[in-house]
């Protein structure tokens, strides 16, 4: 099997985003949760890549699209996540009462 970067490249160019809803962000937050390998590093599973592999792939499957746009999306959830615990962490440290983030 030969790899051609330019193929791939323009594959990854065409390939269509999902929407997500905040329902879809909110369902995708479950099935992370529910799938401990994923991020629970004491699940005896969590070493284990295949079984990662198929987790997202379930996860993906549900909502019917990639593997890799459940990964980006959760790992953009996370990142937002992160910052907005820094920010509230942020303000407590300076003493201001910081408002709840939506």
């Amino acid at each position: 099997m030969n790899f051609n970067p330019a193929i791939l490249r323009s594959n990854l160019m065409h390939a269509k985003i999902m929407e997500w809803t905040n329902d879809d962000a909110l369902e995708l937050i479950e099935q992370y949760r529910s799938h401990t390998e994923l991020w629970n590093r004491a699940d005896p599973k969590y070493k284990d890549k295949l079984c990662r592999f198929r987790a997202w792939s379930e996860i993906a499957e549900r909502f019917g699209c990639s593997k890799a746009e459940v990964e980006r999306k959760m790992n953009v959830l996370l990142t937002q996540y992160r910052r907005e615990k820094h920010k509230m962490l942020v303000k407590l440290y300076q003493g201001i009462q910081p408002n709840p983030s939506k």
